[in-house]
């Protein structure tokens, strides 16, 4: 056995074939980016979101599903805190049926809520609700007992028990190991140059690995809006060995530049072969976000007033074209 993810999974899989498929990267195309002062992305809160995360191996062709709520509150233009409850869990498409992953999931159920102090400046993630947590761990590792037993089981226990002694060691865990933590954590709240581009520094400890990785490369904004009105943010590192790669792609809302999707992958090579480790989409589930505040009958008129002049506009528009073949494709 060996750690992977949050805790461990078996080892010597059966290799099946590498897919070679990349999942699409989007290309923006539209007006200029309106960013805050000095070029500065600030972090918003977020009254709660929830992510449908789709994580897969091609090597193994093994997929992991599951949905995770956020919400959170802003202390500074570089720091917020985040609380994440995690839900509707999937192994390879289907509810899971293997004891391992099974106790995976009641654990993880005793785990969340957990929260996140995250500070984009310095990069340092706390957990801070560590007791909290702790007090839950105790209170239902008996319940365990009465579904699971054994002595892999027990070890399995104590090695959870080890993990949640204190906040330092939990995110480390947590963190460097859980590529959603990953890549939510990652410090695209910055101020970026006058080209939109910083350097980018991101951490991460790949399965079989013994330290953390340490990726070094360029996050860049891309300058322009596309069609969903995002602001998308570009990072690409690599490690100092050229060992291990990471592209990734970030989706902001155009307004309150909170975070609505991520697509990542992480790339290992071995001499001339680049193999893809693992596949990750992050993507808002846009009918779970919660009203921001109920229209009254002033805004509704006011709404239904700027339909009609919106209207009668775009009619003069029509009027103004030569053919209704410059109507249709918009020439």
């Amino acid at each position: 056995m060996e750690e992977s993810r949050f805790f461990i999974e078996e080892v010597n899989p059966q290799p099946k074939p590498e897919i070679k498929e990349e999942p699409d990267f989007i290309v923006s195309s539209g007006d200029p980016i309106q960013l805050a002062p000095h070029n500065r992305i600030p972090v918003k809160p977020i009254i709660e979101r929830t992510y449908r995360l789709n994580i897969t191996y091609p090597h193994t062709q093994h997929q992991v599903d599951y949905e995770i709520k956020v919400q959170g509150m802003v202390f500074s233009q570089d720091a917020a805190e985040f609380r994440f409850t995690k839900d509707q869990y999937f192994v390879d498409g289907y509810a899971p049926t293997k004891v391992l992953d099974e106790l995976d999931i009641a654990i993880s159920k005793i785990l969340y809520p957990m929260n996140l102090n995250i500070n984009y400046k310095t990069q340092k993630v706390t957990l801070t609700n560590l007791n909290e947590i702790q007090k839950r761990w105790l209170s239902k590792k008996e319940e365990l007992r009465q579904d699971y037993q054994g002595e892999f089981f027990e070890k399995y226990l104590k090695q959870i028990d080890k993990i949640i002694k204190d906040s330092y060691n939990f995110t480390q865990k947590l963190v460097k190991k859980d590529l959603f933590f990953s890549l939510f954590t990652h410090a695209i709240y910055k101020e970026y140059n006058r080209a939109l581009k910083i350097p980018a520094h991101w951490t991460f400890l790949p399965s079989g690995e013994k330290y953390r990785q340490v990726f070094t490369g360029e996050q860049r904004v891309e300058p322009v809006y596309n069609h969903l009105n995002g602001i998308f943010i570009y990072m690409q590192a690599i490690t100092a060995d050229k060992k291990y790669q990471i592209k990734a792609e970030y989706n902001l809302d155009a307004e309150d530049y909170t975070l609505k999707d991520i697509v990542a992958q992480l790339y290992k090579k071995e001499q001339e072969n680049k193999e893809i480790l693992i596949r990750c989409k992050i993507h808002q589930l846009r009918e779970k976000e919660p009203v921001k505040y109920k229209p009254t009958a002033k805004d509704l008129e006011e709404e239904q007033r700027k339909k009609e002049e919106e209207e009668k506009n775009y009619q003069k528009y029509l009027q103004s074209k030569k053919s209704w073949f410059d109507r249709l494709f918009g020439f």
